[in-house]
């Protein structure tokens, strides 16, 4: 996100426990490895936010995120907007806000 050159971010992902121990590390002690990795990169980026939400609430980021695994699609999606392919999804996605 650094690259990007985006300064206000909130990280939305079904991740609670790495979330819960990169903002409580103390609580999450098997955690802090990770969390403490996870905080020097977004040390880097003004204002953050973690948010745990399911993968229903958050399946454009999921079809992303398959469709770089499953068909290497690497551009990145913040550079470039979301994949064409997804247009109608997040279309009707913003209108169900």
């Amino acid at each position: 996100m650094r690259s990007q050159r985006q300064d206000r971010i909130i990280f939305a992902g079904e991740c609670g426990e790495l979330f819960g121990a990169v903002e409580r590390p103390q609580a999450w002690p098997s955690f802090l490895f990770q969390a403490s990795l996870m905080g020097i990169e977004l040390a880097g980026i003004p204002e953050w936010k973690l948010r745990v939400v399911t993968r229903e609430a958050n399946r454009g980021a999921f079809f992303i995120a398959q469709s770089v695994i499953k068909y290497g699609l690497v551009n990145s999606s913040v550079a470039t907007g979301h994949p064409s392919w997804l247009f109608e999804f997040f279309v009707n996605e913003s209108r169900a806000l």
